[in-house]
């Protein structure tokens, strides 16, 4: 008979369902963890938002309580911070006011500087965030929005920024440069006036053309024609041509140049005809080629020769209701190539309508070319110039007349070169100037002071020129005994020289000295200065650094806040921070500054280590503080200090640290505490002040050896730990990996 079997205790059904039960378990645990996690991390950063959101608004649209709390700028004054103008809330008709009051900026910045944490109470209610706050520019790269602004509370003084930027304060006005004399940015889109944006009103004329507007009636006889009186008359000769360029800015505008001899012939009845076989009348139609684009003329007035030219007029035949405007320039009289006429090529001129039939002149003058204004710049736009006669004329000031410190720039892209030296920037006639930038035929550079009796010539060294017709950025310096020229950030030239700069009443101009040649390409951000740029500045405007002013706590974690949990707003100011820029309405104007607020979490910025030590001679393992260094070397704006807590249970004696790396230079780096003696169970610490000098980097590691007084004898055993030191409030943080 055959054996039953007995029951197992133990089958494999059951190791495996024991197993699989444990996977789904952990994947449920490990799942669980990880939503946890989530959700915590997810409420985090929506608490972040929510704060940097509410910060960045109430900054930028509240005025604060009590409102005018600039008259007691003190943080126990202010219930509620806030930099919006009052008058600006005041008179409001809508939500969206953003212009900033200029007082409650400057107090802003010097507050939270000097008293960082109770101005983060007030911003928070409490201490369990940090934040920092940038103010710059809609350019990025000039202070020109903050420039000149008017103060009621601030007569004068220093307002200094966590990055060292500073406001000066001089006459209840703000100044991120007081030695800058002009700054033109070219940034305009029409007009012909080039707007200074120092604050110092050395606003420019821009010459390229003349612009003539005519209103027409409908009729059919409406014309109108203007003499230019300040050309003298002329004998045409055999085989002369007339050319000129001309720009229409609407269809079947009807405006032409157009000439009247002394025998009472005019060119307008007389046939002629340009290269293109259209009629050199002023009732031909050149809309194909002249709509918003210069067209070149070329007219053979052989027919007319012997006779003279008496009145040069630019004239409109328009039989239709409206106001025509055309623009005209290098109008000339040819022959075999040479000219042997210039009625027009830049600058001013005079003029008296010649007669006129059922029309009237609107506006005739010497203005920008309507090309004039490049959309393409260097930084936003930039002025071009044709290299025939535009050039830019900023009548003379004390501020535009320099003395032996003196710093000349510009960004320029080069058309092409004149066969003629042409000067850039400078002011001054043949004789005495007071200073000069020049481009050369072989495009080189050069510099030029003229004093009274010494003539400084500073050309930049043999084959350094501008090399194609990209953007280059030129410098030139003058200390009173040395000169100096940067092309692209780099030293191109250096040469000795002393004089005094000769003061002239001559305007400053760009793009043409009066004399020489003219420039053709484009300029930007034309930069005068009353002080000589050392090397790292003019290092710092080539690589177009950021202007940016920088409050709060750490700041160095600008450049590195992707390791830390934070949120950041960004908000618009409009135009000057002043509310005397408000239209009676109190609208919304045209954005020009950013205000950007930062918030994080302070625990998370550091990490650090604990260990067991017992060594004859001992190094310790490193530790690595990250997060609250540059990701670039930089200089950080607050020190903190890391310390090393040793518990030891034997007499450490005369232990003391021989090496501290990575540091080129210790005794600028950080301050050492020697390590305190005593009997067992006693402790000791040492500090390190990170950093007063010397070049962090982004991940700093700190080694570092006790050696004991003799080899072979073990002098302490026990546990080290590491934490760090909070700046402002002192409080030690030990976070342990």
């Amino acid at each position: 008979m055959p054996l039953s079997k007995k029951a197992q205790v133990f089958t494999w059904d059951v190791v495996l369902a024991t197993i699989l039960f444990m996977v789904v378990l952990w994947i449920f645990l490990y799942l669980w963890a990880d939503t946890l996690e989530d959700l915590a991390n997810s409420e985090t950063e929506y608490e972040l938002s929510w704060l940097s959101t509410a910060v960045s608004e109430q900054l930028v649209r509240n005025p604060g309580v009590p409102y005018n709390w600039t008259k007691n700028p003190q943080p126990a004054s202010i219930t509620i911070m806030g930099l919006a103008d009052t008058e600006t809330i005041a008179n409001s008709t809508t939500t969206l006011d953003r212009v900033l009051d200029a007082d409650k900026v400057m107090h802003f910045i010097n507050l939270t500087k000097e008293s960082y944490p109770p101005i983060r109470n007030k911003l928070f209610g409490s201490g369990r965030y940090d934040f920092y706050v940038e103010f710059y520019c809609l350019d990025n790269y000039a202070f020109d929005c903050f420039e000149n602004l008017k103060l009621e509370t601030i007569d004068h003084g220093n307002i200094t920024c966590e990055n060292d930027v500073v406001f000066y304060i001089q006459n209840y006005s703000v100044w991120s440069d007081l030695q800058l004399a002009a700054l033109w940015h070219f940034d305009e889109t029409s007009g012909n006036i080039a707007h200074d944006g120092s604050g110092n009103a050395n606003d420019g004329r821009v010459y390229g053309a003349i612009k003539a507007s005519f209103t027409t009636s409908a009729s059919q006889n409406s014309w109108v024609y203007v003499d230019l009186t300040s050309v003298p008359d002329y004998k045409i000769k055999n085989n002369d041509y007339l050319e000129y360029d001309v720009y229409w800015t609407l269809p079947g505008d009807r405006v032409a140049f157009d000439y009247t001899l002394d025998d009472g012939s005019a060119l307008r009845n007389s046939g002629a005809l340009d290269q293109n076989g259209t009629s050199a009348s002023p009732e031909a139609d050149l809309t194909t080629n002249a709509l918003n684009k210069w067209y070149h003329r070329k007219i053979s007035i052989d027919s007319h020769k012997g006779r003279t030219i008496q009145y040069y007029d630019i004239a409109c035949e328009n039989d239709e209701n409206g106001v025509r405007t055309a623009y005209l320039d290098n109008i000339l009289i040819t022959n075999a190539g040479s000219v042997e006429n210039v009625i027009y090529r830049g600058g001013a001129f005079t003029s008296a309508v010649h007669f006129q039939n059922h029309s009237s002149l609107s506006y005739i003058g010497s203005y920008a070319s309507p090309t004039a204004w490049d959309s393409g710049g260097k930084f936003n736009g930039a002025l071009r110039l044709d290299g025939l006669d535009d050039y830019v004329e900023v009548p003379s000031s004390d501020k535009l007349n320099l003395g032996v410190n003196q710093t000349i720039s510009a960004w320029v892209t080069v058309g092409s070169l004149d066969p003629e030296p042409v000067r850039l920037v400078g002011k001054g006639d043949a004789a005495h100037r007071n200073y000069g930038l020049w481009l050369n035929p072989d495009s080189s550079v050069l510099f030029q002071i003229k004093g009274a009796s010494v003539s400084c010539e500073f050309p930049v060294s043999a084959g350094v020129t501008i090399p194609d017709s990209d953007w280059h950025h030129i410098v030139a310096t003058y200390n009173g005994s040395t000169g100096k020229i940067y092309l692209d950030g780099a030293e191109a030239s250096s040469d000795e020289c002393i004089t005094t700069p000769y003061v002239t009443t001559d305007p400053l101009t760009i793009g043409y000295a009066g004399f020489d040649g003219h420039f053709n390409g484009s300029m930007d951000e034309v930069k005068i200065l009353n002080r000589t740029l050392p090397a790292a500045e003019v290092g710092e405007e080539y690589a177009h650094h950021k202007k940016t002013c920088m409050v709060g706590k750490n700041t160095s974690l600008s450049w590195g806040m992707d390791d830390v949990a934070h949120d950041e707003k960004t908000v618009t100011f409009s135009r000057e921070i002043n509310s005397t820029i408000l239209d009676e309405n109190a609208t919304l104007l045209e954005p020009t500054g950013i205000v950007k607020v930062v918030i994080y979490r302070a625990a998370e910025l550091s990490t650090t280590t604990t260990t067991t030590v017992s060594s004859t001679t001992t190094t310790l393992p490193q530790i690595t503080v990250f997060r609250v260094l540059p990701a670039t070397p930089q200089q950080v704006g607050i020190p903190f200090t890391v310390t090393l807590h040793m518990e030891v249970n034997q007499n450490p004696g005369a232990a003391s640290i021989t090496e501290r790396y990575p540091c080129p230079n210790p005794a600028e780096c950080w301050v050492v505490s020697d390590i305190s003696a005593g009997g067992t169970d006693n402790g000791g610490r040492i500090d390190w002040l990170f950093w007063e000098g010397g070049t962090p980097v982004q991940t700093q590691t700190i080694t570092y050896k006790i050696t004991a007084p003799s080899p072979g004898t073990e002098v302490f055993s026990g546990t080290v730990y590491y934490g760090v030191t909070d700046p402002i409030t002192g409080d030690e943080e030990v976070i342990v990996t």
